[in-house]
């Protein structure tokens, strides 16, 4: 379920962003309209693929990959199913107060990343 977030104009100047591929940083904010209230997530790239690039043939692994590296993401297991943490998830986005709550099992971690 796709929900709003806050997009910060210095997202565009960030220095650790501008070393990703442009479709790495589009994905980037992409994942935050499809993460939970904690910044988590499936970990399913043909599915976020089709949700954020609907229309352009490209590899969403790749990207999620490109993204563990700095790190703005963290890809991780609970029982065997795989999730996304967005790093910094607090820091830039303020989820609203009516917003479920996470059902998704932390065990990413916190910390570093930018955006």
């Amino acid at each position: 379920m796709s929900r709003i977030r806050y997009l910060k104009p210095d997202f565009f100047a960030d220095d650790d962003l501008a070393d990703l591929s442009y479709q790495a940083r589009l994905a980037f904010a992409g994942l935050w309209c499809q993460a939970d209230k904690a910044g988590r997530l499936e970990d399913n790239p043909r599915k976020l693929k089709a949700l954020i690039f609907p229309y352009d043939n490209l590899d969403f692994q790749k990207i999620l990959e490109q993204l563990t590296k700095k790190p703005f993401i963290i890809r991780y297991r609970v029982d065997g199913k795989k999730y996304v943490q967005i790093i910094n998830w607090e820091k830039h986005q303020k989820p609203h107060h009516s917003e479920k709550e996470s059902m998704i099992l932390g065990g990413g971690g916190g910390g570093g990343g930018g955006g």
